[in-house]
């Protein structure tokens, strides 16, 4: 059920008229070609938007809520979530209009958005170091997969 919960989320985030681009487990797929299991979709956006964009699903009948002011909410139906993302939880990395301009085209679960880039997929996934969860193999397979696009002058301003 979950690809067609999401489908239909990515459909509701066009509907909301904001710039958003989509990251985690599903960019690092699109960029690697790494087929992995990932728990939900994350939806990336400027601080300012987020609202707009869990507006619309409320809406719609979705449940909704800011789970961390600093940096996401989610929305739900049943078990299945899409994390809506607009910075991080160290305060480090605002989504910018940058990250939104440096997207780049994709189609998931057949719906034509936009994936982070990986310069910036990187940025977003180098600090998440928990104990039940590390995403360093992501950003190794970014590096070796993607090392001849990666804006490394940019990654290193960050």
């Amino acid at each position: 059920m979950s690809g067609i919960f999401y489908a239909e989320c990515l459909e509701v985030a066009k509907l909301a008229n904001v710039p958003f681009a989509i990251g985690g487990g599903y960019a690092v797929n699109f960029h690697t070609g790494i087929d992995r299991y990932t728990k939900d979709i994350d939806i990336f956006c400027k601080p300012g938007d987020y609202p707009r964009i869990l507006n619309k699903f409320s809406e719609l009948g979705y449940s909704t809520h800011v789970e961390d002011v600093r940096w996401l909410a989610k929305i739900k139906r049943g078990d299945d979530y899409v994390d809506v993302i607009f910075g991080a939880t160290n305060a480090v990395a605002p989504i910018t209009d940058e990250w939104i301009r440096r997207s780049i085209p994709a189609r998931i679960h057949d719906i034509d958005v936009n994936v982070l880039g990986v310069t910036e997929l990187i940025w977003s996934k180098v600090f998440i170091q928990y104990r039940e969860r590390y995403d360093g193999a992501d950003v190794a397979h970014l590096i070796l997969r993607k090392s001849d696009v990666i804006d490394w002058e940019r990654l290193l301003s960050y």
